[in-house]
């Protein structure tokens, strides 16, 4: 039987056939390294475009950590100018008072005389933003200025630079420092008098008048007497309610109130002001102690725990009375042992008396 090869052609195809495998074998090997160097270049095309999109990355995510580090340097930077900034006010206020009082006062003497900054600038023959810098108390003017500073607004160089204020605020701390050295003493009458000095110097000083209230209240004398210093304290308490702005004074005062109207005899308004206070909840400290950090923090949650162990004493032995069980009383010294860690021997007091004393502090808050 002949090849097919044989039929087609009529004869064999002698070498045809082994030309053909071999072209085919070179062809396929040819081939196969073409597919095979063509693929080796995509794989190294592949392999360099993830190089680079690698190295695009990490140079991004370099210049964005470059970027964030900048960031980062300048808010510290900002953070510390400005902390440099406010230990230098806090440096001058305790050290140099003066200091402050120059821009304090050179912005409201040019307020009160309807003066711009750019007029008190001319006549000095500096810049307003000299001027606008000794206001922000981030710069003072020269010493050889002051005098000019003070001929144009027409006062002293004293009262520019503040001394009167200073003198004030030192008579200030003495007389406070005085009160308290009487109230310790007893000498109640001594504080009636120095506080209604005090007042002519201080007007309607709120911290004043409630120590005055205080001391009134404290004083001996007849009944009609008594009367009447409750009543002047009174009115006292109810103008601190109408005008103070010192909020901690303000507090203490709607606690007090609530007394004096109650030994006045107006025990309707006396309720009326206590239900205004706030709860045991809604107290400073309970609120301080969340934002509070560190060292604050620790000592806030400790100096909450008297108020804490006086007020659980205080309910406690009203309990006590009322449904005549003195086992309250011992839940009492068995808490303030708890917070404060002392006994009865070293409270501060039978819970009974300083009910009676209670109100009269002169800054409780």
């Amino acid at each position: 039987m002949k090849s097919p090869m044989r039929l087609l052609h009529g004869r064999r195809p002698a070498g045809i056939l082994e030309e053909t495998v071999a072209r085919s074998l070179l062809q396929g090997g040819r081939g196969g390294r073409e597919a095979q160097s063509r693929k080796e270049a995509q794989s190294r095309k592949k392999r360099s475009k993830e190089q680079e999109r690698s190295k695009e990355q990490e140079r991004s995510e370099e210049q964005k950590g470059s970027k964030e580090q900048e960031r980062s340097k300048e808010q510290k930077g900002s953070t510390e100018q400005e902390r440099s900034k406010e230990q230098k006010r806090s440096t001058e206020q305790g050290g140099n008072s003066m200091n402050l009082r120059i821009g304090e006062n050179i912005r409201r003497l040019r307020r009160e005389r309807n003066l711009t900054q750019e007029e008190v600038a001319a006549h000095l023959g500096i810049s307003f933003q000299s001027v606008s810098k000794w206001e922000r108390c981030d710069g003072y003017p020269d010493i050889t200025m002051l005098p000019a500073l003070a001929h144009y607004f027409g006062v002293s160089v004293d009262a520019l630079i503040g001394m009167d204020q200073m003198a004030k605020a030192e008579k200030y701390d003495e007389v406070n420092r005085l009160w308290k050295e009487n109230n310790r003493r007893g000498r109640h009458q001594e504080n009636v008098v120095l506080m209604r000095d005090s007042l002519r110097t201080f007007p309607n000083d709120s911290l004043l008048l409630v120590q005055l209230s205080t001391s009134l209240e404290k004083l001996d004398g007849t009944k009609e007497e008594k009367a009447k210093y409750l009543r002047e304290s009174i009115a006292l308490q109810e103008q601190i309610l109408r005008y103070g702005e010192d909020s901690q004074v303000r507090s203490a005062t709607q606690y007090n109130i609530c007394f004096s109207y109650w030994k006045n005899g107006e025990q309707k308004k006396a309720l009326e002001q206590a239900g205004k206070l706030p709860n045991l909840y809604k107290a400073r400290e309970n609120a301080l102690v969340f934002f509070l950090e560190g060292e604050e923090r620790h000592e806030t949650a400790k100096a909450a725990l008297e108020p804490l162990a006086w007020s659980a004493e205080l309910h406690l032995s009203i309990l006590a009375e009322a449904l005549g069980k003195p086992a309250y009383l011992e839940k009492a010294r068995e808490i303030r042992r708890l917070l404060l860690g002392h006994g009865e021997e070293d409270s501060a007091g039978p819970v009974q008396e300083r009910r009676q004393n209670e109100p009269r502090d002169e800054k409780r808050g």
